[in-house]
């Protein structure tokens, strides 16, 4: 762009302008111009529109820019601010040509004083927001279906050679919030996001408590479906909290049900100011209100004892359980804060383990012995005083006397928070709550969509797929090993936990010549509903009729290897950690001569052989095999079609 070139329009100028820059990798910004809107109507100087400037300045985006409006108190200086500011002397000039009738270029300045090269050019903030219209559209398309920023990013980068910040992907996901609310508040986007569900919703229930200056203390909410759900599976509760879900770090309550093909479903979600003990007293009292709790038998949480009082307090007729995953959490990060040596530790881990899972009481006592012989009074001490007094909660013989459904865990809440957290990257509670209606609907279709099939051979009439599961299993076990099983009392926990027929019962049953499967003895959850999964053929269960089932959605079973590469690495790495403790317990020439052996398996392996292992001895200091031969030697036998060697 030469001094003295022409442009009949302004548009033909910034056409070929912004032509020059990329092709140059230089950003320019305009610093100085005058409207011809300001201009219009003086007297003598009329122009043409299609000027749309008098005239224009722009200045390299490194150049000291002219800050004549700063006040003199500071010198137009933002300490605290970032700039570009280098001191570039880059400028072009251009103004109407009154005579030509024209838009002239009057100075064109083309040194700069930093590098230009592409990779600079594309991180100029004008460079990385300017999408184009179609990918502008494609990228406010996924941030509207909750793709994360820097999944985004790398997306933009790989496919589209177009480099944006995450801080710029948040900008225009706000922008596309306000520009749809325009004019709206927070507060008054979050009203109307509750008003929506209501209008799509009419049986939809949301509570909502404030504490005396009007600040949102809790928020429950509960759809039409979720309380259907809850109707039909009332049995088992399951409850846990999330953070970091919403911006404002609300903690957020899941309350999820096991519906009857063993699959968690959510029944509510609940917004809290804070996560106290006043707190959750309102929350049990809100969820009371919008929910039937008279068929109420378990909560499964993993809050602490204090907590666990005030839900024992709402909810007295109601079981309280802890997660045994987060009992035995606790009992671990105890044992491994107080420092005791390696052995004292795994001993005090493995009884602590036992005596959770303990099956009966007198197992549980036994165990309890052991603990008081091998724990370091510190440790008792926390033991009795934290959990000793409430077993209840925890202890695998109490909490399995009760109908949990075998449920001890509270991982599917878990697992659906981490879907939650997937969805809600901080985002404020308007669009927490919009993205929890959209996981909702999700997983209601993901649950339509089943269909499991069973064979002529065996259908239990009236239970659900879960529940026809077990009693099979129970009566395959019990025809297998009838006489067995008939000498022994029953000390199962199937009949207790989930109210089902259990292999002891079935045996005695068969033996005696009674029928097996009886109905009236199936409780009121595991009745056929419409939305329950169950057999699609009735009939009756026959003792000696093999089992067939045939369904998509069988548990799966570990499989003999490992096929993935990170469970390869796991289970390779949980046994040789065995070998590393094993061998920190040997002398010094035992561990060297060990690890001589590893070292030799190594350099095998690695040349592409293998070793056999054969069991020595040393006899008068005379290095023998099993068989008397000597041990190292070359093995080499024939494997499929190639040749194994080792030694």
């Amino acid at each position: 762009m030469e001094v003295g070139t022409s442009y009949n329009s302004f548009q033909e100028f910034k056409e070929d302008f912004d032509r020059y820059c990329k092709q140059n990798y230089v950003q320019y910004t305009i610093t100085d111009s005058k409207s011809l809107k300001k201009v219009t109507g003086k007297k003598e100087k009329h122009f043409d529109e299609k000027f749309v400037y008098r005239c224009i300045k722009y200045q390299c985006k490194h150049s000291s820019r002219n800050k004549k409006k700063a006040k003199k108190s500071n010198h137009g200086l933002r300490v605290n601010q970032r700039t570009f500011d280098m001191g570039c002397p880059a400028e072009l000039y251009a103004s109407i040509d009154k005579a030509t009738n024209t838009f002239k270029i009057l100075r064109h300045v083309t040194e700069h004083n930093h590098e230009l090269s592409s990779d600079v050019y594309k991180q100029y903030p004008e460079q990385r927001r300017s999408l184009g219209e179609s990918l502008k559209k494609t990228t406010e398309t996924m941030l509207k279906l909750g793709v994360k920023v820097k999944v985004l990013q790398e997306h933009l980068k790989t496919t589209e050679n177009h480099f944006i910040t995450v801080n710029d992907l948040h900008n225009m996901k706000r922008k596309m919030l306000f520009k749809n609310n325009e004019s709206h508040t927070e507060e008054r986007i979050f009203l109307n996001q509750l008003e929506e569900i209501i209008q799509d919703d009419p049986g939809a229930s949301i509570s909502v408590k404030c504490c005396e200056n009007g600040a949102l203390q809790v928020l429950l909410l509960a759809t039409a479906e979720m309380k259907e759900h809850f109707n039909l599976h009332p049995e088992v509760l399951f409850v846990d909290s999330t953070y970091c879900a919403n911006k404002l770090q609300l903690p957020l309550y899941t309350f999820l049900i096991e519906d009857g093909s063993g699959h968690g479903q959510p029944v509510g979600y609940c917004f809290v100011a804070y996560d106290t003990n006043l707190i959750i007293q309102t929350i049990c009292e809100e969820f009371g209100k919008i929910f039937n709790l008279s068929r109420l038998k378990v909560v499964i949480l993993d809050k602490d004892l204090s907590e666990i009082a005030i839900v024992r307090t709402q909810l007295p007729d109601v079981s309280v359980q802890l997660c045994k995953f987060r009992v035995l959490e606790a009992l671990d990060r105890e044992v491994r804060k107080l420092a005791f040596s390696e052995d004292v530790e795994a001993k005090l881990i493995t009884t602590c383990r036992q005596l959770v899972y303990a099956k009966t009481e007198a197992s549980y006592n036994e165990k309890l012995t052991v603990l008081t012989q091998i724990a370091p009074p510190e440790f008792l001490n926390y033991f009795y005083r934290y959990w000793g007094s409430s077993k209840e909660y925890w202890a695998a013989y109490l909490t399995n006397s009760v109908v949990n459904l075998g449920n001890t865990l509270n991982n599917r809440t878990e697992s659906h928070n981490n879907k939650i957290k997937d969805i809600l990257n901080r985002s404020s509670v308007a669009e927490a709550i919009k993205g929890l209606m959209l996981l909702h609907k999700s997983k209601v279709l993901g649950g339509k969509h089943e269909n499991d099939v069973v064979s002529n051979h065996v259908a239990a009439k009236g239970l659900t797929t879960l529940d026809a599961e077990l009693v099979v299993a129970e009566l395959k076990a019990a025809r297998e090993n009838r006489q067995s099983i008939n000498e022994q009392k029953c000390t199962c926990t199937i009949k207790t936990s989930t109210a089902l027929p259990c292999r002891h019962v079935f045996a005695a049953r068969i033996t005696n010549g009674e029928e097996v499967f009886r109905e009236d003895e199936v409780s009121t959850w595991h009745n056929s509903c419409p939305t329950k999964r169950k057999f699609t053929q009735s009939g009756t269960i026959n003792a000696d009729a093999e089992i067939d089932i045939e369904t998509r959605y069988k548990r799966a079973k570990p499989g003999p290897k490992p096929n993935l590469k990170n469970e390869k690495f796991k289970e390779a790495q949980t046994k040789l950690k065995k070998i590393a403790d094993f061998m920190s317990l040997q002398g010094m020439q035992e561990f060297k001569g060990k690890m001589d052996t590893l070292n030799e398996l190594y350099v095998l392996w690695l040349s592409g052989q293998n070793a056999a292992v054969i069991p020595i001895e040393f006899i008068d200091d005379t290095l023998h095999s099993a068989t008397d031969d000597l041990v190292i030697q070359q093995v080499e036998c024939e494997v499929g079609d190639g040749v194994w060697k080792g030694l």
